[in-house]
């Protein structure tokens, strides 16, 4: 499956249908703040939900640096290696028409939003953590077999070392224990938690919303990775199918993204 981002243009300048009535600010996901989203929790909460909105990366770029939007009406560049910001997945009409939502809703500003597919996205619960944490040391807690790729490295490095996160289940939901990256000491989760380097966190695997465009374009309505550089060369020449993170998308993202099935049917009873 083929997964991109939006231009600056489809965000800013001539918008889609989907984005002008949303808007463009996009907030991250505790995931990826804990990948290395660089998000201040005190700025503005602007997006149409009353969340902190954060930088997003577009596929645009000029004199050899990839534009990044914040809002409708604010933009700016980072250089191609930089990975602080967040990756908003978007899908292009050819691959939409083939995939039934499992969830439709109205949105803010009327906009349609479906879900479809899955990703972690929200720091469980002290208790739930606790809980995962107990049974994982008894042996009791039960993979579906999938994994997750991210990367090793946090939001101000310049390379992708992958590392993979097991999936396991409990009480008919999925979570996803994985050690904190985050961009500096400031980052905090949706919760107000502080993100600590190098802890361990348990991370809910959840249905993905995703804006519906009437062009056919599905994007996501957060933004749910971050600490991927956009490529492993500092500038960037405008040909986004080429870089390491259009790779990053395709080959991990959008199979990962596919929902697995659960294993423990009692636990669901």
């Amino acid at each position: 499956m083929e997964v991109t981002l939006l231009s600056k243009e489809e965000l800013m300048d001539t918008p889609l249908d989907a984005i002008k009535k949303y808007g463009a600010s996009v907030a991250p996901t505790d995931f990826a703040v804990l990948l290395g989203n660089n998000t201040n929790e005190d700025r503005d909460k602007n997006t149409p939900d009353g969340e902190v909105a954060c930088w997003q990366w577009t596929r645009s770029g000029e004199y050899g640096d990839i534009y990044t939007v914040y809002s409708s009406n604010h933009a700016g560049s980072l250089g191609a290696s930089q990975s602080q910001n967040v990756i908003r997945p978007v899908l292009p009409p050819e691959e939409t028409k083939k995939l039934t939502p499992t969830a439709t809703k109205k949105g803010p500003q009327g906009v349609d939003i479906v879900e479809w597919g899955e990703y972690p996205q929200t720091v469980a619960s002290k208790d739930i953590s606790n809980q995962l944490k107990k049974m994982e040391e008894a042996g009791l807690l039960k993979g579906t077999g999938k994994k997750y790729v991210v990367n090793s490295t946090n939001g101000s490095s310049h390379s992708f070392e992958p590392r993979e996160c097991q999936e396991y289940e409990y009480k008919g939901k999925k979570y996803v224990k994985i050690a904190a990256t985050p961009y500096d000491h400031r980052q905090h989760f949706s919760n107000h938690e502080e993100v600590v380097s190098g802890d361990d966190y348990w991370m809910e695997v959840q249905p993905i919303e995703w804006l519906k465009d009437p062009s056919g374009y599905w994007i996501s309505k957060k933004g749910l990775i971050s600490g991927v550089p956009c490529d492993d060369k500092y500038e960037y020449d405008g040909d986004f199918s080429k870089t390491s993170m259009k790779h990053y998308l395709d080959t991990y993202f959008a199979k990962e993204m596919e929902p697995s099935k659960l294993v423990d049917r009692e636990a669901i009873k």
